[in-house]
């Protein structure tokens, strides 16, 4: 058999390994249209973009994971203002809120105002001052109470 023969053979299958998986991916990807990813259910939007479903499994995980990060900002602003209870980033804990409202207002979140009336009600029981710029935030908003339940 003469070497480029063998060249075939030796790279040949290694070449459609490499095109066909991602390829594989990206049309599994574009196919499915409810996917779950890294535990959340995510959806897509009439003109096909990824959305983060209102569901009660995806609640339940920002639920837990907004009140561990007002927990922290509590630690912080308290007596216990240890390095590890700062904000992600350089900025401070009413910066942190409001890009993270900017971003829930962004499209993308289905009902994106349960979450951020959780986020301004739980930092206010949690004797939390109120985020400064925000018309949620300065209490113009027409709920008494966070959202407590699911979808």
């Amino acid at each position: 058999m003469s070497w480029w023969l063998w060249a075939l053979v030796g790279v040949g299958p290694a070449v459609v390994l490499l095109y066909a998986l991602p390829l594989r991916m990206l049309l599994n990807e574009l196919r499915s249209p409810d996917t779950r990813s890294m535990g959340f259910d995510l959806g897509r939007d009439a003109q096909g973009n990824r959305l983060f479903l209102d569901t009660a499994n995806n609640w339940a995980s920002m639920v837990e994971i907004y009140d561990r990060e007002i927990a922290r900002e509590v630690d912080f602003l308290g007596a216990n203002r240890l390095s590890f209870n700062r904000p992600p980033g350089d900025r401070d804990w009413g910066r942190h809120w409001l890009n993270r409202i900017r971003y829930l207002q962004k499209p993308g979140t289905e009902n994106p105002e349960k979450h951020i009336s959780y986020i301004v009600h739980t930092r206010r029981h949690a004797g939390l001052p109120d985020l400064e710029g925000h018309e949620v935030a300065r209490g113009t908003d027409s709920s008494d109470s966070p959202a407590s339940e699911g979808p």
